[in-house]
């Protein structure tokens, strides 16, 4: 389950309700280096969701969740289970789909913007079904990149601790590619950001496509 929250993202029920997002309908899939098969994402019409990672060399540790979901406000909220231990969880990640692409945990911009000038937002959140009570894994994340060169992270974990606050700078290597450096407690990061259709930032290898 660990996996679908990094990758960031179903049988809770036999059939669901029609999805909102008819953008998300289809199977989305991401290769590895060698063109094999990594993982998939399929987003059904009447509601019903899959995903499935592809191991090789350690199948016994590959997730393969299904379920229902529900797409709204640039969220999706899936009730999923895993054959191996059947334990229901909740998946609540944001998203960005075009007719090619596919990413979750995808920042999304909170309002008006100037390419990655201005305040973006995502969610990564896993919730046990049968664990009432306990604290949701993942967090919110909120970067502001102002026009300057320097941004602000405000990651905030879903258990109710304070926000953890990072300083930075960026620049653009490449037409819609930027490099975002943070200094934080621990040391320094960097992570790259792709730019999607002027209205998302994404990490470029956290890109499925169209089957």
């Amino acid at each position: 389950m660990r996996a679908v929250l990094v990758t960031v993202l179903a049988t809770l029920a036999a059939c669901g309700t029609p999805a909102s997002d008819q953008a998300l309908i289809g199977t989305w899939k991401r290769v590895r280096d060698d063109a094999s098969l990594r993982d998939q994402y399929t987003f059904r019409r009447d509601g019903t969701f899959a995903f499935d990672e592809f191991k090789p060399t350690e199948p016994a540790s590959e997730d393969h969740l299904a379920g229902t979901y529900q797409a709204s406000d640039r969220t999706v909220t899936a009730d999923v289970s895993d054959p191996k231990d059947a334990r229901p969880v909740r998946l609540t990640f944001s998203y960005f789909v075009n007719t090619g692409s596919f990413s979750p945990a995808a920042l999304r911009p909170t309002g008006t913007h100037e390419g990655i000038v201005g305040v973006w937002e995502g969610i990564a959140k896993i919730e046990h079904l049968d664990q009432p009570g306990s604290v949701p894994d993942g967090s919110s994340l909120v970067q502001a990149f102002r026009a300057d060169g320097t941004f602000t992270t405000t990651s905030s974990a879903h258990d109710g601790s304070a926000p953890k606050i990072a300083e930075g700078t960026y620049l653009e290597t490449s037409p819609g590619l930027f490099s975002a450096t943070a200094v934080t407690d621990t040391g320094t990061s960097v992570v790259t950001l792709q730019m999607l259709d002027g209205v998302a930032l994404v990490s470029p290898d956290r890109i499925w496509t169209r089957e």
